[in-house]
């Protein structure tokens, strides 16, 4: 890991990146002047650190990703977890164990990526809800799984789609979430103001906390205004997602034209079909594109992709 230098003049090239059998192009700006990371006498390493568990299934994606013997991934610390307004143990996790990483990638949305830029760290690249703006001095580039604006579109598809009135529309957000002031001013924009959201997973110490989603939905169908939620690609969320669609499923159950909408392709499971739509990107995808592009910054040095992911509706 590198201590941040001097900028450098900037030319931009092209890279193909590939996921199955779509391919996404995306412009890439390069700095003249950087020299590899390789070394010819040891392999590189890539250190993950993730507010957020990594998976077997998602660790698996990334690896595919980079599909280079020549790589290693290590050291790779998930679930370091996050408070409100307080990114100590990313950093500290940061600080100490990837001062031999020759690449950093932070998972785990916006909290992973301000923690490392918060640890001044260089020549990073990160999967975030939103792009940075503006980004780190030496931030490399990544994935973004374009969360806030995507609530357009869920908001849009459920007042069209599902013929939903937008007055009954509430947002299922986490007071957490490092994305929380942009999404809920965005939120705002779109609806009533500050009274068409609801926050939980949380408890009454404001930790971020699983068993308290029980307690959210009962809270949810007591109030006869919210007919539909959609709910915020915050990363905890993520992590606890069968929790959270337990707790939602009982609540759905209570009314036939109750609706939720989830972020992401990884809450397809469990989901209660008739009432649950799934809009947002493929987490495995995200993964196996993020191993690619930091493949990539190994082998050729230098700024990457800032890849936006395309969000698209599945009912269940």
């Amino acid at each position: 890991m590198n201590v941040a230098g001097q900028g450098r003049l900037k030319m931009t090239t092209t890279i193909n990146i590939h996921v199955g059998d779509r391919a996404a192009e995306a412009k890439v700006e390069h700095r003249n002047g950087s020299q590899s990371l390789l070394s010819s006498s040891a392999k590189s390493k890539i250190g993950l650190v993730s507010s957020i568990s990594i998976t077997q299934e998602l660790y698996n994606a990334f690896e595919n990703g980079v599909n280079d013997r020549n790589i290693l991934i290590t050291p790779r610390k998930g679930n370091v977890g996050y408070k409100k307004g307080d990114r100590s143990a990313l950093i500290t996790t940061i600080r100490n164990n990837l001062t031999n990483t020759d690449l950093l990638v932070t998972l785990g949305g916006s909290v992973a990526y301000e923690a490392a830029k918060e640890a001044n760290v260089t020549e990073f690249i990160s999967l975030i809800g939103n792009v940075p703006r503006p980004p780190a001095p030496l931030f490399w580039g990544g994935v973004s799984l374009e969360c806030i604006v995507s609530n357009k579109d869920r908001l849009q598809y459920l007042t069209e789609q599902k013929h939903i009135d937008i007055t009954n529309i509430f947002l299922f957000y986490n007071r957490n979430s490092e994305m929380n002031a942009a999404e809920l001013s965005n939120w705002s924009d779109l609806t009533n103001p500050n009274t068409q959201i609801f926050a939980g997973g949380t408890n009454a110490d404001g930790v971020n906390d699983p068993t308290v989603y029980g307690a959210n939905f009962t809270e949810i169908g007591a109030n006869s205004n919210i007919r539909a939620l959609i709910v915020s690609s915050d990363p905890f969320f993520q992590d606890s997602k069968q929790n959270l669609i337990a707790a939602a499923n009982t609540w759905l159950q209570g009314a036939t034209n109750r609706y939720i909408c989830y972020p992401s392709r990884s809450y397809i499971n469990n989901g209660r079909p008739g009432q649950s739509t799934v809009f947002g990107p493929s987490m495995v995808d995200a993964y196996n594109l993020m191993g690619q592009i930091a493949a990539n910054a190994l082998i050729q040095p230098g700024p990457q992709p800032l890849l936006r992911l395309s969000n698209y509706p599945q009912d269940l």
